[in-house]
């Protein structure tokens, strides 16, 4: 008796209603069963043999129908797409040719032995699933991974914002400037003490010096407070900056939030749930008895199924990968 691995396109045959009209009675006589190395059962804490595997649990309730005694044996051997071909005999079926084992629970059965071949069916889905390897950990040592936390389109917007606040602050100063010499009548004394500062201001020192001032809240350093006090001497000016300081806060601690993920969590990204996720990454795929899952990818017959064959690598079963 066969166990079907592709879960579909067969039904019973010998259910356990029939079994029990026909009263089969083996008399505990020992049935081999052929499983995988990872389906035996373990003992339980309370010293019970515990199945973890569908088809383990059915084969177990299955010869308490037929009184016999369920003898697993584990079979270190991958699944190929052909053992059910003349010639192509692997251990999975072997067995059942020497009439040393009556059940095999792993098979690619491709059709036409069914006057040999008894195919059941076990009454539960299965599902693929997916293993992403950790995360490795990676050397950070230029200077350069600084800019990592943000891309480059933000950081040409933050220096586009920079030189936009200097020359804002350049264009307020220059027209103040010039409102204070029409009043140059009134209050000769004022304006030439105002027309002073204006002309430091407007220096190319007092420029540089401004640009620097603006560009130190960008690396957690104080901005020079008599600069600012200089330059925003006008109350535009005292907004301007402040509504930049206030941007620089959020900036900042986006900015760290980042690189502390990126040193925690460097390179990471959601691992694939769906295939078609899976297809559209950038993960190397790679399977494990592939030959089953093969022909569904084949039968999709789209862009995702073709992605995915494509660059898929079948991997050792026994093999760490």
């Amino acid at each position: 008796m066969v166990y079907d691995s592709t879960y579909k396109h067969f039904t019973t045959h010998n259910d356990l209603a029939s079994l029990k009209d026909t009263k089969v009675n083996f008399q505990e006589d020992p049935i081999v069963a052929l499983v995988c190395p990872v389906c035996i059962p373990k003992e339980g804490p309370d010293g019970k043999m515990e199945a973890a595997d569908p088809v383990v649990r059915s084969l177990q309730h299955f010869v308490l129908v037929i009184n016999a005694t369920l003898v697993l044996e584990a079979v270190f051997a991958g699944i190929k797409a052909s053992n059910f071909e003349d010639g192509e005999w692997d251990d999975w079926v072997k067995p059942l040719l020497k009439d040393t084992a009556v059940f095999s629970s792993l098979l690619n059965y491709k059709g036409g032995q069914n006057n040999i071949v008894y195919i059941t069916t076990a009454n539960y889905f299965a599902k693929i699933g997916f293993v992403t390897a950790l995360p490795k950990k990676i050397m950070i040592n230029s200077l350069g991974s600084l800019t990592g936390p943000f891309n480059t389109t933000i950081w040409f917007f933050i220096l586009l914002s920079c030189v936009g606040l200097m020359l804002t602050l350049q264009v307020i100063s220059h027209w103040k400037n010039k409102l204070s010499a029409i009043r140059v009548r009134r209050w000769a004394w004022d304006v030439v003490v105002k027309r002073d500062c204006i002309k430091n201001v407007r220096s190319s020192f007092m420029r540089l010096l401004t640009f620097v001032s603006i560009l130190q809240p960008l690396i957690d350093q104080a901005a020079s407070g008599r600069i600012i006090e200089t330059t925003t001497r006008f109350d535009m000016n005292r907004c301007l900056v402040g509504m930049w300081l206030l941007l620089l806060i959020a900036l900042g601690g986006a900015y760290k939030s980042k690189m502390i993920e990126m040193v925690v969590l460097p390179r990471y990204t959601r691992p694939p749930n769906t295939f078609e996720e899976l297809a559209d990454s950038e993960y190397k795929i790679g399977a494990l008895v592939y030959g089953i899952v093969q022909p569904e990818l084949q039968t999709l017959n789209n862009t995702m199924s073709s992605r995915i064959q494509h660059r898929a690598i079948e991997d050792d079963y026994f093999e760490p990968t």
